[in-house]
């Protein structure tokens, strides 16, 4: 009887030791996770991300990954460059006034997407289409990727800009408020927000949309001196965002719950625009040449100082996605 009770006890004692070992470990090997914070939005071309977070498919590939949700992208390349930010993602616009004057970041990614850029007006403001937004107050938020879909659909609907009244600039979540408090007639910007004020008023509202207008870019953006110091991380971050790719396309609707709980949208809403989007991560000829055509905009509209089209070629680091999936990777580098 004595031996059965040593016996158990040392049982006893070798579980816990087991136990506390992997207990431990589980420690340990959180301490060593690389801690990065990346800033983001609330909008659907970023679902890669949002699943990776909530997956924890970070953790898998050895980062803790601080999720910092800002209004738009333009404030994120922003916490960039004040080093408030390690990675951010951020649509082309900000990229191309900032192009013109510092050199000292890299594009590594960009997701593929349908056009998520639309208009918004209010009926009881007599919009119907287009042309109704000639002398009614617009918003849109100066710098960011809806201000060039607006000059564009402007052009498109042969507007003039000095025909409406530009509110002050708005950022997102202010420029939906201010057009659900009645402050504005129209407001220009991107998913969901237009979709969350067409919910919201129903019948009031018009969507004013044209995707024959503008294809946008939704771009993974690191400091260079960051990459440089920690390149396992950056490629490890990337793959994880491979795997939410795999996820989407093998779990759609429990994708788009997360989507909806990490940026705060009914699920009906993110389920239409998922419908839409197919979230892939890539680097083709064709970011390059939207990217020449906003630059060109910038010069042309005299937002900018400088006169000539930087080489984006130097603002790009192709050699991440090229490790990772090749075949992701089609711009062609020749004039680099």
């Amino acid at each position: 009887m004595k031996k059965i009770i040593i016996s158990l006890l040392v049982m006893g004692l070798i579980v816990y030791l087991v136990s506390t070992n992997i207990n431990t470990n589980s420690k340990n090997e959180n301490l060593n996770l690389e801690k990065i914070v990346y800033g983001t939005a609330p909008v659907t071309i970023d679902s890669l991300f949002h699943i990776a977070y909530k997956k924890e498919y970070f953790k898998e590939f050895g980062i803790d990954v601080e999720m910092q949700l800002n209004p738009d992208g333009k404030t994120s390349l922003k916490n960039l460059f004040n080093n408030k930010a390690d990675i951010v993602a951020v649509a082309g616009i900000p990229i191309i006034y900032n192009s013109f004057i510092r050199d000292d970041f890299v594009i590594i990614a960009d997701i593929k997407h349908t056009d998520i850029h639309k208009a918004i007006g209010r009926k009881s403001s007599g919009i119907q289409n287009a042309n109704d937004l000639v002398g009614k107050k617009v918003a849109v938020m100066k710098g960011t990727s809806a201000e060039f879909f607006m000059d564009q659909y402007f052009a498109f609907n042969k507007i003039n800009m000095d025909d409406v009244t530009l509110a002050k600039s708005l950022n997102a979540p202010q420029k939906l408020q201010a057009f659900l408090d009645n402050k504005i007639d129209a407001f220009f910007c991107w998913e969901p927000f237009i979709s969350k004020a067409k919910k919201a008023l129903g019948d009031g509202a018009v969507i004013l949309k044209n995707e024959d207008v503008f294809i946008g870019s939704w771009l993974i953006v690191v400091k260079k001196e960051f990459l440089s110091k920690n390149r396992k991380v950056v490629i490890n971050f990337l793959k994880a965002l491979h795997k939410a790719e795999e996820m989407i396309k093998n779990h759609r609707d429990e994708a788009i719950k997360i989507h909806s709980e990490v940026v705060g949208i009914d699920i009906d809403i993110a389920k239409a625009l998922f419908s839409k989007n197919g979230y892939k991560i890539k680097l083709d000829q064709s970011l390059l040449i939207l990217l020449e055509d906003q630059a060109r905009w910038a010069i042309d509209y005299k937002y900018v100082k400088s006169s000539k089209v930087p080489n984006y070629l130097n603002f790009i680091d192709t050699t991440l996605l090229k490790e990772i999936h090749p075949e992701d990777m089609t711009i062609i580098e020749g004039g680099k």
